[in-house]
């Protein structure tokens, strides 16, 4: 009995098969929101999405956030909060997709067998377009909120599309965690937002799965070798290798004695889980699934900055970053090695764009010592982070693989608001 507590860590209390709305299951609770941050729902032919959003817009680019396998929305409300917070404030927009957080719910089988990569993605798509309509009607209307969109909104959108100017286009930057990170590659490297007059501006991938691909469940079974056996017996549950509170600090939470969460937080975090997954989402991130030299392609500003600034910034011995990696120093899925050569790859291909195939307008500068940026974020602890070659990686000491929400998240945070501070 103790092999099993302490060991196989075996419990059904998150293990869910039937679907949300059943009698006998209790409903996915919404998330409470901190002031500043209101909920909406918007309609699609399948059922509403759930989008977190700052109450308040500004002439700034949007902040986008896409969660990850088993998150939701909620998952980036330090984020939303910290950004909200800024003077001036930013723009923030956070999806739930289906099957997530307060979004519509499929049936088990037809969420964990029928639905892929591409439906998910089409619901991030969804949500990038309902906050491009918002921000064109903000900042049409020359208010901070629509009609419609309180704290806790009901079903629907009140967004008058009509009113907004279909051709005024919204920048927005793009912000994927895990699996998430995977979406946002391959929505900029298959072009899937041509026609929703959306500027991306800058691409920050947070613990992504990188868009080479990455057999994740390889590495899972190598820090969890009951892995199988707790699969078994959890009938093939997708939540079985999440299903413990130890287990979702093994595999999502640094576990050092000195950056540990409080089991309270922990406990809060497990509830906005997702009672199952996608089984065709991982598998479709397996083998590589996007181009860098598209995705770069379909990020704008290169090369657009002022000559000043551009001056100013290769004194520094820095260049137009469009892209941050970012990686959390004790995560054991997406490890340090594999964001750092994600990072390399993204460079790679900036290279092979703006000096090969002169594509895209950039400058290759050279690095110093160790590749550093001059001057660290403050809070930086541990190895320096790197820039160059369009590309900056961040690291954030101390923190597994949701590194958003583990202990010392505002270092992350503070390492986003300077790439995005950059891009303006």
């Amino acid at each position: 009995m103790s092999f099993l507590s302490l060991n196989l860590n075996l419990t059904y209390q998150y293990i869910h098969f039937r679907h949300p709305s059943s009698s006998s299951v209790s409903p996915i609770p919404l998330t409470p929101l901190p002031p500043g941050i209101s909920r909406s729902f918007i309609p699609t032919p399948h059922g509403d999405l759930e989008i977190l959003h700052t109450t308040f817009s500004s002439q700034q680019p949007a902040l986008f956030f896409i969660h990850g396998g088993m998150g939701c929305a909620s998952v980036w409300l330090e984020y939303l909060s910290f950004f909200c917070q800024q003077q001036p404030s930013i723009p923030c927009y956070a999806i739930s997709m289906r099957g997530h957080g307060g979004s519509w719910y499929p049936s088990y089988l037809r969420m964990v067998y029928g639905t892929t990569k591409g439906d998910l993605t089409g619901d991030v798509v969804s949500g990038i377009r309902w906050a491009a309509d918002r921000e064109r009607g903000q900042q049409q209307q020359g208010q901070g909120v629509i009609k419609g969109q309180g704290e806790e909104v009901g079903k629907g959108v009140d967004v008058d599309v009509d009113y907004v100017e279909a051709k005024q286009e919204v920048e927005m930057v793009l912000i994927g965690h895990s699996s998430g990170g995977c979406l946002a590659q391959y929505i900029l490297s298959a072009g899937l937002l041509g026609g929703l007059s959306v500027k991306i501006k800058g691409l920050v991938l947070m613990g992504a799965v990188p868009g080479f691909g990455s057999p994740i469940y390889l590495t899972w079974f190598r820090l969890d070798p009951l892995f199988a056996l707790r699969l078994l017996l959890h009938l093939g549950h997708p939540n079985s290798p999440l299903s413990h509170p130890s287990l979702v600090r093994l595999i999502f939470f640094s576990d050092h004695h000195h950056h540990q969460l409080p089991d309270s937080y922990l406990s809060r975090f497990m509830s906005f889980m997702s009672r199952y997954e996608s089984l065709l989402w991982p598998i479709g991130m397996a083998l590589s699934f996007a181009d860098p030299e598209k995705v770069l392609l379909r990020i704008s500003g290169w090369g657009e900055e002022t000559t000043t600034k551009q001056e100013q910034k290769q004194k520094r011995g820095q260049e137009d970053s469009r892209v941050l990696v970012i990686a959390g120093e004790r995560d054991k899925i997406m490890t340090q090695p594999i964001m750092q050569r994600l990072s390399e790859w993204y460079r790679a291909a900036y290279e092979r764009l703006a000096v090969e195939e002169k594509k895209i307008d950039g400058v290759v500068v050279v690095l110093g010592e160790n590749g550093t940026v001059d001057g660290e974020v403050e809070g930086s602890r541990g190895p320096k982070d790197t820039a160059g070659r369009g590309v900056r990686f961040a690291l954030v000491p101390g923190a597994g693989h949701h590194c958003q929400n583990d202990v010392g998240w505002e270092v992350g945070a503070r390492k986003v608001l300077a790439f995005y501070r950059q891009l303006l």
